[in-house]
């Protein structure tokens, strides 16, 4: 079996939004891209007290690129100038296609705000194709549920894009890309084929893995 050798590993900025941090491993000045993708941002996991909104990010645009967000812990409330408004909660993906452009604010859901909890998520920015930059904008709300899981022995994958294992994920891309969301125990092992014209990159939400046999990380 062939393996794809491992050609940069990237450690994390930490960066200030205003009432909370995240982490940066995308953009550095190393690598200012993954192409299709510009930007990863993780924040949290945040342990909020009840009133407190962690997030509380106002209206703000965005223009040329598609910024997807992946929630795993907590509850976020969207509205943008499309007149869309909806609720994440734990598990579920928010993907906004600004084209020609967009504006949209976040902030805590109203569940999380009386409740509190503990908030996570990766905010992915996926850019558009030159041809394709001042595209209708759009808003779209995947549900946990809605997405396809192939299952392994002690591995878990949810196929958000592309062809993958037989089966086609739940969002349409302007760039052919393969996402997945894959969550594996202890002594689980997996093998993820990648197109040899595709980029590839592995973002580790938490935990320790073994990559290629024998290189070990973080």
């Amino acid at each position: 079996m062939n393996y794809r050798p491992v050609s940069h590993i990237l450690e994390s900025s930490i960066i200030d939004m205003g009432s909370f941090q995240v982490k940066q491993p995308l953009p550095t000045q190393r690598v200012p891209q993954i192409s299709p993708f510009l930007l990863l941002h993780h924040f949290g996991p945040i342990k909020v007290e009840p009133g407190f909104d962690p997030i509380d990010l106002g209206p703000h645009p965005h223009r040329g690129f598609e910024p997807v967000t992946f929630l795993y812990q907590g509850g976020i409330r969207h509205k943008d100038s499309l007149g869309n408004e909806g609720i994440l909660e734990a598990g579920d993906i928010q993907w906004m296609t600004a084209g020609r452009g967009i504006i949209h604010s976040e902030r805590a859901s109203d569940f999380f705000m009386e409740n509190g909890g503990t908030i996570e998520g990766i905010q992915l920015w996926v850019n558009l194709p030159s041809q394709n930059k001042m595209t209708q904008p759009n808003y779209q709300e995947i549900r946990k549920n809605d997405i396809p899981i192939i299952n392994e022995n002690k591995v878990t994958h949810r196929l958000v894009t592309g062809n993958w294992n037989g089966q086609n994920g739940i969002v349409n891309t302007f760039s052919p890309m393969i996402i997945i969301q894959t969550s594996i125990l202890s002594g689980g092992k997996t093998h993820i084929p990648i197109p040899e014209n595709f980029n590839a990159c592995i973002y580790i939400l938490s935990g320790k893995i073994i990559l290629n046999d024998n290189f070990d990380y973080p």
